[in-house]
């Protein structure tokens, strides 16, 4: 499976990298500062998507058992 994905993970990096260029190539360096922003603050979105999935779980579960309640009297 993962020997599979390896051809897609080189072309998903190459796109990036012909992207940058011109994206460099038409507006500059602000092009680059914004590319270095995405990078730094990807794991920051990471981890806040992790907690949001976490408290969107929770809510389900107390609105399940809401439900269980009340279809039971």
């Amino acid at each position: 499976m993962f020997l599979a994905a390896q051809p897609l993970t080189a072309l998903f990096a190459l796109q990036i990298i012909v992207t940058m260029i011109l994206l460099y190539m038409t507006l500059g360096y602000s092009a680059l500062i914004g590319g270095a922003m995405i990078l730094v603050l990807s794991p920051l979105q990471y981890k806040l998507a992790k907690l949001f999935s976490g408290v969107q779980k929770k809510t389900l579960v107390s609105i399940d058992r809401r439900g269980l309640v009340s279809t039971q009297h």
